[in-house]
């Protein structure tokens, strides 16, 4: 509960200062990041009828450079968005692709899913489809993953769900 308050606490600082999040980069251990990411979204899951699959990569070590609580308040921000797209038994992904210049961290759900234009809005500040929603949470996960030079990808279909891609730079 403390951690949900203190994160609740960094978007409303975010959200003062807009433009100006900062990003305390380190060497991050992907495998850590997304086990801690995973048990602390599993809490969040009980009650709910939808599969939360995990494709980890326990296999080899990656590092990269990045700022950790950051990461997990947007890869969390993204799997709260995906349980709410959710209407009955559904499925979430959380998994992660190397390449030789990036990483990407995959988010991917069976939801609603968003229409062309919806999609094309999403990352903007005050945009939201919910009706108790802020319009606050992806525009600074956006804002929060370009301070790492990197992007936020959304693809979505209506009525087939939405697969988000946070690409992030990487030496491997």
């Amino acid at each position: 509960m403390k951690q949900e308050i203190n994160r609740s606490l960094n978007i409303i600082s975010d959200f003062v200062e807009y433009n100006k999040i900062k990003v305390v980069k380190e060497q991050i251990d992907l495998n850590c990041l997304l086990d801690d990411v995973y048990d602390s979204f599993k809490i969040l899951m009980t009650n709910k009828k939808i599969k939360l699959e995990y494709k980890n990569r326990n296999d080899q070590e990656i590092y990269f450079n990045g700022d950790y609580e950051r990461l997990k308040q947007v890869i969390i921000n993204l799997l709260k968005n995906s349980l709410e797209s959710i209407e009955d038994k559904g499925r979430i992904e959380l998994s992660s692709n190397i390449y030789k210049k990036h990483l990407d961290i995959i988010v991917e759900d069976n939801g609603i899913g968003m229409t062309k234009e919806e999609l094309e809005k999403v990352t903007e500040m005050f945009y939201t489809t919910k009706p108790t929603g802020s319009g606050l949470g992806v525009a600074l996960s956006n804002e929060i993953i370009k301070a790492h030079n990197g992007e936020l990808i959304y693809t979505s279909e209506k009525n087939k769900g939405t697969k988000v891609t946070i690409r992030l730079p990487y030496n491997g």
